[in-house]
């Protein structure tokens, strides 16, 4: 198809059915996919996204038959403690080359957001390396993930687990029950998104099948970690038997008399002593576990954000005594005699961190958010 040039052709941007469907999906892999030589898998891998149950929630523009610009939203209910937020995930901002700088992926985006906020969506949230393209309408980087990283120097600083607790190894292919535990250990920490069996099905293969590890008090799990190669890629469960499976499983996967510096013939170390963690900076006892033990800890932004509903997010918190209010472009906001006028990218740093942006409400802010690793599209 050849390269579009007036703006009358295009069908969009609207909501997809299913019948844009294959053509999106085509669309999609073509861009993230085959053209950096890697299989067409994005249905595999972001199925509830895809799901014929969730396509009102992917904005399309359409060339004809073929869909020709697209992004996916998926919502996910995030739980901060007592407080629950709503998510809008952004999945793959799909333009195809020919169809580029003509508007089409700032108008899907301008529409996901309208999307989002009839969703009832608190903020959207996505990954890029393209900042300043989505800076222009609003996001920003924001939210903290912490990376701590462990080594055979420092992961007897970890407490043991207690006497009455022992570890089960359950490989990659959980069954029903097996992912019935970890929702319930999930649920039950209220740190990120709800998750029931078919989601964590859906996330557990769409995240290379990791190992799941369990933690067992009289035969019952009481926590649990989800590991990909040498990564802690989620937890769940009571700070000290977390980090007391951690280290349990670092010391039986550990071999002394193995070298850390051998390679294979790809030049890639055959056997290491480094593992990582992903944890949020706030809102669990772990982290403030790890941080009190002095662990080296990487510092990365969450992603960059959207504030859709800025008093909403201050009442599900309980902030009531921040007045805020939209003037054109930017937010005035009030609190213990202190005014502040941001932006919307503002905004997001304000409310979310890591940055300060001076010392106003800085006895509430930053206020937490944590989405997994998993839940991210």
């Amino acid at each position: 198809m050849g390269t579009a040039n007036t703006e009358s052709q295009f069908d969009g941007p609207r909501p997809a059915a299913m019948a844009d469907r294959e053509s999106a999906l085509e669309s999609i892999n073509e861009v993230f996919r085959v053209s950096r030589g890697l299989p067409p898998n994005i249905h595999h891998k972001y199925q509830h996204v895809y799901a014929p149950q969730n396509l009102e929630n992917v904005i399309i523009v359409k060339d004809g038959s073929c869909v020709v610009s697209s992004t996916g939203i998926w919502v996910n209910k995030i739980h901060l403690g007592p407080t629950t937020l709503t998510v809008g995930g952004i999945n793959a901002v799909t333009t195809l080359p020919a169809y580029r700088r003509l508007g089409l992926g700032g108008k899907v985006m301008s529409m996901c957001a309208d999307r989002m906020k009839q969703l009832g969506c608190h903020v959207g949230l996505l990954g890029t390396r393209i900042t300043n393209w989505y800076r222009k309408m609003g996001w920003e980087n924001a939210g903290t993930v912490c990376m701590f990283h462990l080594n055979r120097s420092n992961v007897a600083l970890l407490p043991e687990l207690a006497a009455d607790e022992s570890v089960q190894e359950l490989g990659s292919e959980p069954d029903d029950m097996v992912l019935e535990l970890l929702v319930h250990l999930r649920n039950h920490d209220r740190l990120g998104g709800g998750r029931t069996v078919d989601l964590m099905r859906a996330l557990h293969r769409a995240n290379n099948q990791p190992h799941v590890i369990f933690a067992l008090r009289d035969r019952q799990p009481v926590a649990y970690l989800l590991i990909v190669n040498r990564l802690v890629k989620e937890w769940a469960g009571p700070c000290n038997t977390v980090a007391g499976l951690i280290r349990a499983w670092y010391e039986s996967n550990d071999d002394p008399q193995m070298s850390t510096s051998a390679r294979d013939a790809n030049n890639e170390v055959i056997f290491s002593d480094h593992l990582e963690v992903v944890s949020p900076a706030y809102g669990h006892e772990l982290p403030k576990l790890l941080q009190s033990i002095g662990l080296p800890c990487r510092r990365y932004y969450l992603g960059m954000i959207l504030v859709l509903d800025p008093r909403a997010i201050l009442d599900a918190f309980g902030h009531d005594q921040v007045k805020v209010n939209q003037q054109g472009d930017c937010y005035m906001l009030e609190s213990g005699g202190l005014t502040m006028s941001v932006t919307q990218g503002q905004l997001a740093k304000l409310l979310f961190g890591p940055e300060r942006l001076g010392k106003f409400a800085d006895n509430i802010l930053p206020l937490p958010l944590w989405q997994w690793p998993f839940e991210r599209v």
